[in-house]
């Protein structure tokens, strides 16, 4: 679907407040020289605006017009997606922000399989088993391949169980669907990640199901160095 102007007009906002076009404090211009800078009406102007404003970026003032916010201190985790390209292309604050981004979702990932181990029945293993198999149908396929791995994470996280952490994934998820480029730049090769996949069903199957969280989180620190290299190289590579 073709993005409409009020959409097009918030994220070029967005890009400049994310930028350091105006600082936290500063004031927007009036709003009909505004509109004519943007090339927009006033009224597709106020809707882009509200939309910044429910994201935490503005808030319009009585008598003061639209003030910027600090977005560390009034944004959510659903602003990350367009930090990570703040003036519309990646750079090594690109690369930073993703390996922040890795660290939250490996201790997401880590109590998720350390719950999931406890609670996976014999069918939910076999399920998580054929969905590995599929994937090995789908290295040629990036596409594919994203979505058949966002599926066994899904089925991870329905075995744990929970509701904020099931919000909390789709906002990641929103991320990394945005990101394409940087997450299959992470991935690297396909048939090499591929076989991450077979450590975590180890850990579901472990013995007695005693999986700890922090030793989730220690193999995926060291499966996934490479990975952030790969994006910090990338990030200093892409053009400004």
């Amino acid at each position: 679907m073709k993005p409409t102007t009020r959409t097009r007009t918030a994220e070029r906002l967005r890009l400049d407040l994310l930028g350091g076009r105006w600082a936290p404090g500063e004031t927007l211009p009036p709003e009909r020289r505004l509109a004519e800078t943007l090339g927009v009406s006033r009224p597709t102007l106020r809707g882009a605006l509200a939309t910044l404003d429910a994201e935490g970026l503005i808030r319009s003032r009585q008598g003061s017009g639209v003030v910027v916010l600090d977005p560390l201190e009034h944004a959510s985790l659903d602003l990350f997606s367009w930090m990570l390209q703040p003036r519309g292309s990646y750079d090594a604050s690109s690369a930073e922000l993703f390996e922040e981004f890795c660290e939250l979702r490996r201790a997401l990932a880590a109590d998720t399989v350390a719950r999931a181990a406890r609670r996976a029945k014999a069918d939910d293993l076999a399920l998580l088993e054929a969905l590995v198999g599929e994937q090995a149908g789908r290295l040629d396929d990036p596409g594919a391949y994203l979505a058949g791995d966002e599926r066994f994470a899904r089925e991870i996280l329905r075995i744990a169980g929970g509701t904020a952490i099931l919000l909390v994934f789709n906002t990641l998820m929103k991320m990394m669907v945005r990101h394409r480029e940087l997450v299959l730049v992470f991935y690297g090769d396909l048939e090499g990640h591929h076989a991450s996949y077979r450590p975590i069903l180890r850990l579901l199957r472990a013995p007695g199901r005693l999986v700890r969280a922090t030793a989730v989180r220690a193999f995926l620190e060291r499966a996934e160095r490479k990975g952030i290299e790969r994006v910090r190289a990338h990030c200093s590579r892409t053009p400004k």
